[in-house]
């Protein structure tokens, strides 16, 4: 399906500015700073649209300190815990997507060894859209032909990107081939197809717009809204990278500002 005026004029858009940070992309002191302080927020953006009510601060204070607060469930920090641990350990940029590292990613955020599910489900509830997934015995098959399909998948262009990470990411979620961890296991997949096309990872925490996103699919194969929230977290990434960036050049000129005015 053609991409629409506006989700192209956006991709452009997104695609100039991340040009546009090269520079500090390349900088492995300021890509370190970024991407660790991403992965927090990542953990609490992909919690917080599964309904864990953790806040960045609370998400950051138990994962570094063990630190809880009142007012939440003791699942809830478990899940960041687990969620942070499986970002930390299984996601740097260039590593290669396969099927015993997507089941170990999903055995890492549930707790468990992760194992494709075995009965059938539905997902949401009669206040929402009801989901129905494929039957679990066509898992295994469907998963093959996937992991073909996103291994296979080799472009330098933007555009052409994103696309098909925005649609490889809701055909992850329709197979919804765990029993459990399947939202968080796919935005960290999403997360290493754009990383490993050479593209900043992204953090999407519209959830509203998130969830429909998948309902504008379901119902028109229609895939303009979530290739416009990658957008929208992309540059996200890019204005934190650039003000790390920014940052590391105003500190090192005050420091040789400091030296200058020393030596005199």
């Amino acid at each position: 399906m053609a991409i629409i005026n506006d989700i192209k004029k956006k991709l452009a858009e997104t695609r100039e500015r991340l040009d546009s940070m090269q520079c500090f992309k390349k900088d492995l002191l300021v890509w370190n700073a970024f991407y660790e302080g991403f992965q927090y927020r990542f953990c609490w953006s992909s919690n917080s649209i599964e309904g864990n009510t953790l806040s960045l601060d609370e998400t950051i204070a138990v994962v570094d300190y063990d630190e809880v607060a009142a007012g939440h469930k003791f699942a809830e920090f478990q899940e960041a815990k687990n969620l942070f641990r499986a970002i930390k350990e299984m996601s740097p940029r260039g590593f290669a997507i396969s099927e015993e590292w997507i089941k170990k990613l999903n055995g890492i955020i549930c707790g468990t060894y992760g194992e494709y599910r075995q009965e059938n489900i539905f997902v949401g509830n009669p206040a929402r859209a009801v989901y129905y997934p494929p039957k679990y015995q066509a898992v295994p098959e469907l998963m093959q032909e996937y992991l073909k399909k996103i291994c296979g998948f080799k472009s330098t262009d933007f555009s052409e990107i994103v696309e098909h990470a925005a649609e490889y990411h809701i055909e992850f979620e329709r197979i919804h081939p765990f029993a459990d961890g399947n939202g968080r296991t796919g935005r960290i997949l999403l997360n290493q197809m754009l990383m490993n096309h050479g593209i900043l990872p992204a953090a999407i925490s519209h959830k509203s717009k998130y969830r429909q996103a998948f309902r504008e699919y379901d119902t028109k194969r229609d895939k303009s809204l979530m290739i416009y929230l990658i957008c929208e977290a992309l540059q996200e990434s890019a204005n934190l990278l650039k003000e790390l960036g920014m940052k590391k050049q105003q500190d090192r000129a005050d420091i040789e500002a400091e030296s200058r005015e020393t030596e005199r």
